[in-house]
């Protein structure tokens, strides 16, 4: 059994004991007080730094700089017509591979068309290497009610709803039949491959085909690079357009009247200053693909 000296009795040095728990109490008290202050210190800087940002973002768009926002005085006269990429109908035009100018979006028409359920094997096959006879097996309506694009699909009647069902791929004679009374029509072209037949001539048919129709030529805007000055001399009455941003003076050369840009790609500057002054209309398309 062992023995305890008084010696190592707590109580013996009671008072070292308090002091010692006074000193420890003192310093966890500083502790406690330390990591009290750094708390409210960093929930202030977090609370600071949100500050910042949220006032960031209400005034970076006092900072964007936008041909499609300028003083009213500034504005030109209000168009008389609105319409896709400026023009109430935007036509990009297929070679069909018999010479049969057609209206085609895709380079494919497997997302336009049921091409898939008709033609599987050629589903993958770019869209001018089919015939018309082959075109106009398909249906070209059916796809826009099932994936309702613009949300529309819901509003329409049911002669409306049957009647987008059955739309077909459109000639473009077809087209221009429409429209060449009341409207004007800016038009592109998808590239055609190496191998198709028509591949040397398609811009002469195609010219041959709007001429045929009897539309304006002061109606069609035509967007091509491909082949302009050939075009400007069988067809001087088009006005030429351009999709790409290039310089006044070299557009003078290439006869061009209009620029039909995304709103992105030209400045307040580049209208006011030099486009206007050359006398070239612009005009932007701010909306994007759904």
């Amino acid at each position: 059994m062992t023995t305890m000296k008084s010696t190592d009795w707590p109580g013996d040095n009671l008072d070292n004991y308090r002091g010692d728990h006074v000193i420890d109490s003192t310093a966890l008290g500083r502790r406690m007080g330390d990591g009290i202050y750094f708390t409210a210190t960093s929930q202030m800087l977090m609370v600071t730094a949100y500050l910042a940002v949220v006032v960031a973002l209400y005034l970076v768009p006092l900072t964007i700089s936008s041909p499609c926002i300028m003083e009213k005085k500034a504005l030109g006269p209000k168009p008389a017509i609105i319409g896709h990429r400026g023009a109430p109908m935007n036509g990009k035009t297929e070679m069909g591979y018999d010479g049969v100018p057609f209206l085609m979006h895709d380079k494919t028409l497997r997302r336009t068309t049921n091409v898939e359920e008709v033609f599987p094997e050629r589903a993958y096959e770019h869209s001018s290497m089919f015939n018309w006879t082959d075109l106009e097996k398909l249906n070209a309506g059916e796809w826009f009610l099932r994936n309702d694009p613009f949300w529309t699909a819901g509003s329409l009647s049911r002669s409306d709803y049957l009647e987008a069902a059955n739309q077909s791929v459109c000639k473009l004679a077809d087209m221009l039949e429409v429209i060449k009374d009341n409207t004007s029509l800016i038009l592109n072209f998808q590239d055609l491959p190496l191998a198709h037949p028509y591949y040397s001539t398609y811009i002469n048919i195609t010219l041959e085909t709007i001429l045929a129709s009897g539309i304006r030529q002061h109606a069609v805007m035509w967007l091509p690079d491909t082949e302009r000055q050939l075009v400007r001399e069988i067809a001087p009455g088009f006005q030429q357009t351009s999709g790409l941003k290039l310089d006044a003076e070299r557009m003078r050369e290439k006869g061009i009247v209009k620029l039909n840009l995304r709103y992105t790609k030209v400045t307040n500057e580049d209208v006011r200053l030099s486009y206007l002054h050359e006398g070239i209309f612009s005009d932007g398309f701010p909306v994007d693909k759904p």
